[in-house]
């Protein structure tokens, strides 16, 4: 499992976790249990993300953060896909936090900001995976 952190102009911090496995659940249920979350949605996340082709984020408005859990995937396909989705929760997320309404210019840039900053490290990820 890697973790990636970034903030948003300062707005907004998103903890990314990539490549989660079922044994990395342990570390997953500390890490949304310290960030506030109700067991239940603890309970959700290790369900959800116990399987593949999977994710789940978790937004706490109360300190303007997004913790993204990105599952094991069957293919690089999947894996985008998982992404894609889940930077789609955390742009909507921040838009309704901020007032931005959803279909927008702004709504655009903000999930293109987002899904940029992921896919840069992501990158680079496979790249030092590949050598």
């Amino acid at each position: 499992m890697k973790a990636q952190n970034l903030s948003i102009e300062g707005y907004w911090n998103v903890t990314v976790l990539y490549d989660v496995w079922p044994e990395d659940m342990g570390e997953v249920s500390r890490l949304l249990r310290s960030a506030g979350a109700p067991e239940k949605m603890i309970d959700d996340a290790v369900k959800n993300l116990s399987g593949w082709n999977a994710g789940y984020t978790l937004t706490s408005f109360g300190w303007k953060e997004s913790i993204v859990c990105i599952g094991r995937a069957t293919s690089l396909r999947e894996f985008l896909n998982t992404v894609d989705h889940e930077v789609d929760h955390v742009q909507a997320h921040v838009a309704e936090y901020y007032g931005v309404e959803l279909g927008t210019e702004q709504a655009a840039y903000l999930q293109g900001y987002i899904g940029g900053r992921l896919m840069e490290y992501i990158i680079k990820l496979i790249i030092n995976q590949a050598c």
